[in-house]
């Protein structure tokens, strides 16, 4: 009688970035490298991944806009959601910035929780959900 057959190991699964759902064109990267250096150019590398993931949290979650396009041009009333997107195009990202936008989007473990909506030099809130470099990220809250 023959041997049974050995079962096939079954490989393990390839992990998955949280923001596989978000579609990154090659002018979002840009756009969110020019955001990146404008928020973000003097912070830690963590800090400026961090800056990325508050823009795909935000495509991700119902209270903003699905694209990157939308999320990082939104206003309320007057008022920019981040104050550089008028002249992004004045930055002049490095590698640093565009590693950055890569990092966040592949990271297989996230600098910020996926609630984290929002950073400034001032905590927005009691929610703080990190603190880097100079910038305080923080969740809605409720």
């Amino acid at each position: 009688m023959a041997p049974a057959p050995t079962p096939a190991a079954t490989p393990e699964p390839e992990p998955v970035s949280r923001y596989a759902a978000v579609e990154l064109t090659e002018e979002d990267a840009y756009t969110l490298a020019c955001l990146v250096y404008h928020e973000a150019r003097g912070e830690p590398f963590e800090g400026q991944a961090a800056v990325v993931e508050v823009v795909f949290n935000r495509c991700l979650s119902d209270a903003f806009p699905d694209t990157v396009e939308e999320v990082v041009f939104q206003k309320y009333g007057d008022v920019w959601q981040f104050s550089p997107a008028p002249y992004l195009y004045t930055a002049e990202p490095s590698e640093v910035q565009y590693s950055a936008v890569m990092y966040a989007y592949n990271a297989e473990e996230p600098v910020v929780t996926p609630e984290t909506v929002f950073f400034s030099t001032e905590p927005y809130n009691e929610h703080i959900t990190a603190i880097i470099g100079n910038h305080y990220f923080c969740e809605i809250g409720g």
